[in-house]
């Protein structure tokens, strides 16, 4: 930050100035005024994954987990914002309007836990997804160990990667805004940041494989049984919905982080009432816990709407219709054995 503060002393000019900023004002109503939607859609997206039948249920668990990383960030963002305004208004002095040590990391601690938790989950769905298309005969009867080791790997790499942010965290510093990360070595914030557009990317690179290579095994699984043919269906629905979930993650990822590094980076030559704003700015997870619902909800409509037409015009079509096609097939085979007699004969 600008100046030249002592750490261990509370400097109660500095408080003043980060309760009287305007701009970090409008960024806590307008965040707040986020997270209070974002949890009901979330609590419905929730609600909606539970029901959803069509959906093994380790991409059930993982999705899942992604809603209640969102949930666990923005329920403590909810009310760090609205602590933060309140003391701000009505605080007696800066001593009222400082934030408290422990305050800070209980609310902090799972604001940076949500966001580094569903920043994660792209790549280990695709990793679900690659242990469903290996198994693919048999991955819809079982396998639940399988999600339940993949959700719990996801929570530890999280939990590592929470380790670079917190590390320096200080309990007897004053603070002036709740914020647990580093400024005084803001590469150990830029590095778990880069690590996550990187698996990101990753993600999306393996959904688009992982599309092409169902392809060529339904291509290839003429003979299969119907239950077979069913998963190889079922895995490429999925993956479909994947694609457009990975694509929505990976925008939200990259421009939150992309926009967050210069912001750490050069986090000493802004003032703090700045620097705070900033960074509740570029972290905008409330508003793509609003977004990604919605998205979600519009992509699984146009696939419902898809399939509900293909059944009315398949209801619509004369029962005629098929005896005539099951005819041309019965000819075509007798055309083709015939040809078989005829080529016998002349040999």
């Amino acid at each position: 930050m600008t100046g030249f503060l002592d750490p261990i002393v509370f400097n109660c000019s500095v408080m003043l100035q980060v309760a009287n900023s305007h701009f970090l004002q409008s960024v806590l109503y307008f965040n707040l005024f986020c997270c209070g939607i974002a949890v009901f859609c979330l609590i419905h997206t929730w609600l909606s994954i539970c029901r959803y039948k069509l959906m093994h249920f380790n991409l059930k668990l993982l999705m899942k987990i992604h809603c209640a990383a969102l949930l666990i960030h923005c329920v403590p963002r909810l009310f760090m914002h609205l602590f933060d305004l309140y003391f701000y208004f009505f605080g007696n002095d800066c001593y009222d309007m400082q934030p408290g040590s422990m305050r800070c990391f209980a609310l902090r601690f799972p604001y940076m836990f949500g966001l580094l938790l569903s920043s994660t989950t792209t790549i280990f769905l695709m990793i679900e997804r690659g242990f469903a298309t290996c198994y693919s005969q048999t991955y819809e009867h079982g396998y639940k160990s399988i999600g339940i080791t993949i959700g719990f790997c996801q929570i530890v790499c999280s939990l590592v990667l929470m380790a670079s942010v917190f590390h320096e965290y200080e309990f007897d510093a004053p603070h002036y805004y709740c914020s647990s990360i580093s400024v005084t070595f803001p590469l150990w914030v830029i590095i778990p940041e880069v690590s996550i557009i990187v698996l990101q990317i990753m993600a999306r690179i393996i959904n688009r494989c992982l599309l092409r290579l169902n392809k060529r095994i339904r291509a290839r699984s003429v003979t299969a049984t119907l239950s077979n043919r069913y998963q190889l269906e079922a895995n490429m629905r999925n993956i479909r919905l994947l694609q457009s979930f990975t694509l929505c993650d990976l925008i939200f990822v990259f421009t939150c982080f992309t926009l967050s590094a210069p912001v750490h980076y050069y986090s000493s030559e802004m003032e703090r009432p700045t620097y705070h704003a900033l960074v509740e700015v570029v972290n905008f997870v409330p508003l793509y816990s609003v977004v990604m619902p919605l998205y979600l909800w519009v992509f699984q409509k146009k696939h419902r709407d898809t399939v509900t037409n293909t059944l009315h015009a398949s209801l619509a079509t004369s029962s005629d219709h098929y005896f005539n096609v099951l005819n041309q097939q019965l000819s075509v085979r007798k055309d083709g054995e015939k040809q078989k007699r005829q080529l016998r004969k002349k040999r």
